[in-house]
């Protein structure tokens, strides 16, 4: 079988993630900076050198063909590299970038609960893998129990009332429908013993369903100028052309009442003398 032979145009054919795959196989040094044709350049330039230059020209042309075809096919064959050759592999080209990794679950036992809308809440929770298995808990009937704790400071036993929501270990989550808005809940993943009580495992926050409908609560009325010179007695069957009028007439009328022989006597000083 004759070999392919891959020549500079072949290499500019490929991408650039597979050139740099092929220059980490052939173990070179300062790819990770270099554009696409200078990377074709360097992996050409190495493996001329690998094939020998005392070779003759179409023997070394082959030797040179042999190992990129050998470079590219393990790089094809390779398994998929692992997180620490990827994390590595990101240092040295330089362009890592910091991953936050979340867990699915934290196998804690706890229950979180969060306002969607008046009408939902919505809840999470996980329970410890060996509180699961101790307890038996996938044989056991699972519940959220929902108390309404609205002005209490609740202890586990006072709520106004309370509702329970069948679940499973592995469901997670749940969105609640609340019977009344304008009300605090409380919530406890739990489940129910072999004689029907309810035991706790995890409480939640309180959180504080919001308000479906209009508020009952009134701003206080605030009067405009209009009212106000209404009020005042200025309205005396004249036509007030509009507000800039209106105040123009209660300038004048504080000025005249300021001026008036009442308030000048209320705010005369006293004499010497009695007088």
């Amino acid at each position: 079988m004759k070999s392919m032979i891959l020549t500079e145009s072949d290499l500019s054919q490929k991408k650039k993630t597979e050139l740099v795959e092929l220059a980490r196989s052939l173990k070179l040094k300062g790819y990770s900076k270099l554009k696409k044709d200078e990377l074709v350049s360097l992996i050409l330039s190495s493996a001329k050198k690998s094939a020998g230059v005392s070779s003759p020209p179409a023997s070394q042309k082959e030797k040179t063909t042999k190992l990129i075809k050998e470079s590219l096919d393990k790089t094809k064959t390779a398994p998929a590299p692992s997180s620490v050759q990827k994390h590595d592999q990101a240092v040295e080209e330089g362009i890592l970038v910091e991953e936050i990794f979340i867990p699915h679950r934290y196998n804690e036992t706890r229950i979180t609960a969060l306002v969607k809308d008046p009408e939902w809440v919505y809840t999470y929770w996980d329970i410890e893998s060996n509180a699961v298995a101790r307890l038996g808990l996938r044989d056991c009937r699972l519940a959220v129990r929902v108390y309404d704790v609205t002005d209490l400071s609740f202890d586990g036993g006072n709520a106004h009332y309370h509702f329970d929501i069948d679940v499973t270990v592995d469901s997670g989550s749940w969105f609640i429908k609340i019977p009344e808005s304008n009300r605090n809940y409380c919530l406890e993943i739990g489940y129910f013993d072999s004689e029907g009580r309810f035991q706790t495992l995890a409480r939640s926050n309180v959180v504080s369903v919001p308000r479906s409908g209009v508020s009952e609560v009134y701003d206080e009325k605030w009067m405009v100028v209009e009212e106000l010179f209404h009020l005042s007695g200025g309205h005396g069957g004249r036509q007030i052309a509009g507000s800039f009028e209106i105040e123009q007439l209660l300038a004048e009328r504080m000025k005249l009442a300021l001026s008036s022989e009442s308030l000048q006597s209320s705010w005369s000083l006293p004499t010497s003398g009695g007088r």
